[in-house]
């Protein structure tokens, strides 16, 4: 640190520059060098409203309206919507019926056992679709796991491993629709029907999901409360499903299509003689 006597003559100068520039406004400090600006203009305000009835500026949506708990279960349809959707699932075998049984059975049972089980509930979800057109509007019914309540044998949160999927990049569903819109090449696109169904739940320890009213079995009323089940494929919400998904895509493009997994670019892949991309979202 200088000396104190090397600061004075600073710390005189400094006050005295504020002491004059405050008698005199813009004599001093209007020469000192600032930054280019430009002047300031009010922009016109921008509403957010917009015009939802002028046809020339409408726009084609297909609007899901979320319903709400009391709302799915005071609209018979919605609950019709909900059992169809159970049928199509139970058709595909995600679950076990033959082997529900109580919830509060089944967790002692595995707790005599030492066992470590995974338990969750199936929660139903309902919507309608083309909410916008009300002459269009149809009633849908999705099932999901609750992944975010998943409890093991005694009461703690569940485990998972740590696999995870790798979907396509954009970069390389860029380079896909640009080969496929060179001349001469094509283009195409499909969706996987219930896709993650078709994956199996290869856990080490055994999923049970405990089944709401609108999918239990006539035979099951005045029988159980809590009635759970073996879950056997890879229902949306799983924290794993995504990743058993994607070991099922490979195993089906891989080992029965032979088709080639392209380095750098995951789940991508080609064949001899035709260049193809194939993933959850693109299918070309």
């Amino acid at each position: 640190r200088p000396p104190r006597s090397t600061l004075f003559p600073y710390t005189t100068l400094f006050r005295s520059i504020c002491l004059v520039s405050t008698l005199f406004p813009g004599v001093i400090l209007d020469q000192i060098p600032a930054l280019p600006v430009l002047p300031f203009q009010l922009d016109p305000h921008r509403s957010r409203l917009q015009d939802y009835h002028t046809p020339d500026l409408c726009v084609l949506a297909t609007i899901h309206k979320l319903l709400t708990r009391d709302e799915m279960r005071s609209a018979p349809k919605a609950i019709q919507a909900i059992k169809d959707e159970g049928a199509g699932v139970r058709a595909k075998e995600v679950w076990l019926d033959s082997s529900v049984m109580e919830k509060s059975e089944r967790l002692a049972l595995a707790k005599s056992q030492g066992k470590t089980i995974h338990m969750a509930e199936v929660m139903p979800i309902a919507s309608i679709k083309f909410w916008e057109s009300p002459h269009k509007r149809k009633y849908k019914g999705r099932l999901v796991f609750r992944g975010d309540q998943v409890k093991d044998t005694w009461g703690g949160a569940a485990q998972f491993g740590a696999m995870y999927s790798t979907p396509t990049n954009t970069q390389a569903i860029n380079l896909a629709v640009y080969y496929g819109l060179l001349k001469g090449h094509k283009l195409t696109t499909a969706d996987c029907t219930r896709a993650f169904l078709q994956a199996l739940l290869l856990m080490d320890e055994e999923t049970y999901v405990v089944l709401p009213k609108e999918l239990w079995l006539d035979s099951w009323h005045g029988k159980y409360r809590q009635p759970t089940v073996l879950l056997q494929k890879a229902l949306y919400g799983h924290p794993l499903a995504s990743a058993f998904w994607e070991m099922h895509l490979r195993q089906v493009l891989i080992g029965d299509l032979g088709l080639v997994a392209v380095d750098g670019h995951p789940s991508v892949f080609r064949c001899s003689g035709v260049q193809r991309h194939v993933s959850s979202s693109l299918s070309t």
